[in-house]
């Protein structure tokens, strides 16, 4: 939404590099895979500077439809992935899994009924991390 002026479940849906390490599993309509080989599976990929994008994937990922509040099977604009020095911090559920998330990523918890965006410094102990189930 902030990069296309608007939010639309069926498209525009951004997987940003520069949020996950490599090795981060990305739920796809062909089953997981990780980030880098979903950038890798891109039929095109372009160089902006230190910026590398792919582009023109036909894999849909895990997006979220806010009007009813579900999540849906979305088309990808493109996969960023540059190097970062940004501090990561990876942050483990109680069923075990886990992401690695640099410092400036949202992660969307449930603190006392409401659901609020937050970085990763910011999770409190109470705080229910949003995920899918399965």
């Amino acid at each position: 939404e902030l990069l296309t002026g608007k939010y639309d479940h069926t498209g525009d849906c951004i997987v940003y590099g520069d949020s996950v390490t490599g090795d981060t599993l990305i739920r796809t309509d062909s089953g997981q895979i990780t980030i880098a080989e979903l950038y890798n599976q891109c039929q095109q990929h372009e160089r902006n500077g230190d910026k590398e994008y792919g582009v023109q994937s036909f894999a849909k990922v895990v997006g979220f439809n806010a009007f009813e509040d579900s999540p849906v099977m979305s088309d990808i604009s493109y996969v960023m992935r540059h190097k970062t020095k940004k501090k990561l911090y990876k942050i483990t559920l109680q069923n075990d899994k886990s992401v690695t998330v640099t410092e400036d990523h949202s992660v969307m918890v449930d603190r006392d009924g409401f659901l609020i965006e937050v970085r990763p410094t910011h999770i409190l102990p109470n705080d229910l991390i949003i995920c899918l189930s399965t």
